[in-house]
């Protein structure tokens, strides 16, 4: 298989930890899906992460205010190497939004993530994403 796995997740952002509750609550509820995750991460909020069983949904409860019906905010891709990953969207030309680096998410068990967001073709946000 080549630098790039398949989707990992796609994320949501929600107005407030309310909503984000309630969509979670309607993710598992009524459609049979079953929350991983849920941590505070400091800067970005609140996150849950909702297995489909083909993926995942990240939901963050930090929308823009603004914020449009059916707003995807970012797409995620498994990676096995974020560094090389990037390099492939680097040498298209694409822009990098933010270099690879490592983080811990405090979710129970803590999950050690390598991420990194670049720009696709569309100008869709899209996050490279290795777990450690």
């Amino acid at each position: 298989m080549g630098v790039f796995q398949g989707m990992n997740h796609v994320a949501l952002n929600c107005h407030g930890k309310k909503e984000m509750d309630e969509v979670a609550e309607f993710y598992c509820n009524a459609l049979g899906f079953t929350k991983t995750a849920e941590c505070y991460v400091d800067g970005l909020g609140h996150m849950a992460m909702i297995d489909t069983g083909t993926g995942a949904i990240e939901l963050w409860d930090n929308a823009d205010p603004k914020r449009g019906d059916g707003v995807v905010g970012h797409i995620a891709l498994t990676v096995e190497d974020a560094d090389k990953a990037v390099e492939v969207f680097r040498e298209a030309g694409l822009p990098v939004d933010s270099e690879p680096a490592d983080l811990t998410l405090d979710t129970n068990p803590k999950m050690n993530i390598r991420v990194a967001f670049v720009r696709g073709k569309a100008g869709e946000s899209i996050e490279i994403f290795q777990e450690r």
